[in-house]
């Protein structure tokens, strides 16, 4: 491996240059005050390189791994490090091709064979679509006397559902920020040392393709900024290699929105940028899922014959005649241990460490399969169906079981009968009338039970799954 010195002109043109789905978010563009900083920082760097002689600079080096891909006769760098100065750098080029009408060579330059175009933000499928659509459209008929946000998001091509993206968010703010800095009557000058000249150059450090990508790996690579979640970690191997044809589009659709705006906006009531604890409870909410999932597994401590379940330490408000699960041969033994990391406690705190949460640990200790998978998306969109995305709100709910208040109190301190209270509403029946009668009888049950500790949990989530397929659900 040897490092090479490149522009991004000369970059994006050796290369297609793709940012993995594992990527974080475009950070550059956010409105914290850390960012306005370091934003307006970086753009001064930028104008001093092409507005002052003999003044380039180098943004160091930028580590990645190229990919040769012979069939399609085109070979692809993804960078491990240095997708905001890069991010960075395809919006100066785009804004300075914007105001000297060079947006026809800009085009020309980003655009591969068959359509493709050579920056791709895999992050979300919404950032892939903007950029893609940025590189093939312009501003028609703009405003001049409006900001350059204001003239992009008035394109017939743009969607307003991006506004929803904070990677396009970021982008936009970007812009503008470019346009309060630079000075129209030298734009023309810019563009030329930006494009032939190679004023803000970076050397390259590219990785053979076989080198590994592995979730470890991009964590310190990014530890000079902001380290990936453990959330948004998991997200990428799970929906890449777990999920299948329509639930994995259905995961995709909905995971960077809708299903993040259910935690986002509860949790945020005041603009700005999510916070990290939406991830913490986007986490929170999947082990949740997966604790459920696990709960019912094959116990080697059971008997399996008689049906007897485990009830230890609970105090009972009924006598419930139900049997055990039917557990499918193959199902990993349950052990306890492994439960109770799963679970969220009685005062709201984890017992799983974070590096136990992650999806190589998951699927390892076997909690996390083809199965859990689509139980974890279908929790989500049970939960999403409550969630009205254009208000920003939960719809109106008038069941037994007050799930704007369930879900205040998982988002501030999600204790066992919230997590109860959450399940019985992901597993109910799908008829009106046998909805609220559930919801009135998991609620009874849940509210008025003892839980003490992780067996009354499992006791309980086995009990909750068992009665909603018996006949009047066993009452």
């Amino acid at each position: 491996m040897e490092a090479k010195e490149y522009n991004f002109w000369s970059l994006t043109e050796s290369y297609y240059l793709v940012f993995p789905r594992i990527q974080r978010d475009y950070a550059q563009g956010r409105q914290t005050f850390k960012a306005t900083q370091v934003r307006k920082a970086f753009i001064e760097s930028l104008k001093d390189a092409l507005s002052k002689t003999n003044s380039a600079i180098n943004l160091d080096f930028v580590y990645g791994v190229q990919k040769k891909d012979v069939k399609a006769d085109e070979t692809k760098f993804i960078p491990l490090d240095g997708q905001q100065r890069l991010t960075t750098l395809f919006l100066l080029h785009w804004y300075l091709a914007y105001k000297t009408n060079k947006h026809d060579a800009f085009k020309g330059h980003l655009s591969g064979k068959d359509g493709k175009v050579r920056f791709v933000y895999e992050t979300r499928d919404s950032a892939k679509e903007f950029c893609e659509k940025m590189i093939k459209n312009c501003i028609e008929n703009g405003n001049p006397q409006q900001s350059v946000s204001w003239n992009i998001k008035n394109q017939n091509w743009f969607l307003t559902m991006w506004t929803e993206d904070p990677t396009v968010q970021g982008m936009l703010t970007m812009l503008d920020a470019m346009d309060d800095a630079f000075i129209e009557d030298k734009l023309e000058d810019y563009w030329e040392k930006l494009t032939n000249k190679g004023y803000i150059r970076f050397y390259v450090l590219p990785f053979d393709e076989n080198y590994s990508l592995g979730e470890d790996l991009y964590i310190k690579m990014n530890a000079r900024g902001l380290a990936l979640t453990t959330f948004e970690n998991f997200k990428a191997s799970f929906e890449e290699e777990l999920l299948v044809e329509d639930t994995k589009l259905l995961f995709i659709e909905n995971i960077d929105t809708k299903w993040t705006n259910m935690f986002w906006y509860p949790m945020t009531p005041d603009k700005g940028d999510p916070p990290a604890k939406v991830d913490t409870e986007m986490m929170r909410f999947i082990r949740m899922l997966l604790s459920f999932e696990y709960a019912l597994r094959k116990d080697k401590n059971e008997n399996e014959n008689n049906g007897e379940d485990d009830t230890s330490g609970m105090s009972q408000t009924a006598e419930l005649n139900t049997t055990s699960p039917q557990y499918n041969e193959g199902d990993m033994v349950f052990d306890d241990k492994t439960f109770g990391g799963l679970l969220v406690n009685a005062k709201g705190k984890d017992f799983i460490p974070d590096d136990e949460q992650n999806y190589v640990f998951l699927v390892d200790k076997g909690i996390l399969n083809d199965d859990s998978a689509k139980s974890i998306v279908e929790g989500f969109r049970v939960v999403g169906e409550r969630w009205d995305d254009n208000k920003h709100q939960w719809n109106d709910d008038v069941s037994p079981i007050n799930f704007n208040d369930v879900w205040d109190t998982f988002c501030k301190k999600p204790d066992y009968k919230t997590q109860l209270l959450i399940w019985a509403i992901i597993i109910a029946p799908t008829n009106d009338i046998d909805k609220v009668r559930w919801f009135r009888l998991c609620r009874n049950l849940v509210c008025n039970t003892i839980i003490n500790d992780k067996k009354d949990m499992r006791w309980l989530i086995k009990k909750l799954y068992d009665l909603k397929d018996k006949p009047n659900f066993g009452l």
